[in-house]
């Protein structure tokens, strides 16, 4: 059994900080992030025009590790905001016996400080846009579809110690071991909220 933790939270929250010092208390884990495949020559690039390229890639190494079993624990570290990407990626985990949990980073009062904290230049409008995704998503993914959510705040001021409390209080769901839009789309105007809730037990 797989498992998977999905970090959602707009830019400059502190996803990839979190995500990188959890895996270091977790056994046989790594993080995937399409910023992986946004570098180049060690310089970080964030161009729209490569970002389906950058998506494929990415899609590509997760289905790798999932078929591979090398990995007990993956962390997604991507802002989450997309249901559609999302649900398409339960897809992918769900290729075989998988568990899945979200931790939310909820953005601070003032987004200034998500630009200043940011390191891959997104504007403050692209953060305003982040921001306001980030909200329409939390209530879908925690209210409609009862996915379990961890929150955290102030990643930057937690110790090791706190940070292995969340890896302790983290309260996975379990994913059907079942091709996900193969056995939803047989389901006449299903909504993405219903597909979520048909992989869960």
């Amino acid at each position: 059994m797989i498992r998977v933790i999905f970090m959602h939270g707009i830019a400059g929250s502190g996803k990839s900080e979190l995500a990188h010092r959890m895996a270091k208390f977790i056994p046989r884990c790594r993080v995937l992030s399409k910023d992986d495949f946004r570098t180049i020559n060690g310089c970080y690039v964030f161009d729209r025009r490569n970002e389906n390229k950058v998506r494929i890639i990415f899609e590509w190494f997760l289905k790798k590790m999932i078929d591979q079993e090398d990995y007990e624990t993956i962390i997604l570290d991507n802002t989450h905001l997309d249901k559609e990407f999302v649900l398409h990626l339960l897809e992918i985990i769900g290729r075989r016996p998988a568990e899945f949990v979200f931790i939310t980073i909820p953005p601070d009062v003032s987004l200034l400080k998500h630009v200043e904290r940011n390191k891959h230049g997104v504007s403050f409008s692209e953060m305003i846009k982040q921001d306001e995704d980030y909200r329409h998503s939390r209530i879908r993914f925690k209210i409609e579809c009862k996915v379990n959510m961890i929150e955290v705040r102030n990643v930057h001021l937690l110790t090791d110690e706190e940070v292995k409390h969340i890896i302790e209080s983290m309260r996975f769901e379990r994913l059907r071991f079942f091709n996900l839009p193969q056995e939803a789309s047989a389901i006449p105007n299903t909504s993405y909220i219903s597909h979520l809730r048909y992989a869960l037990f």
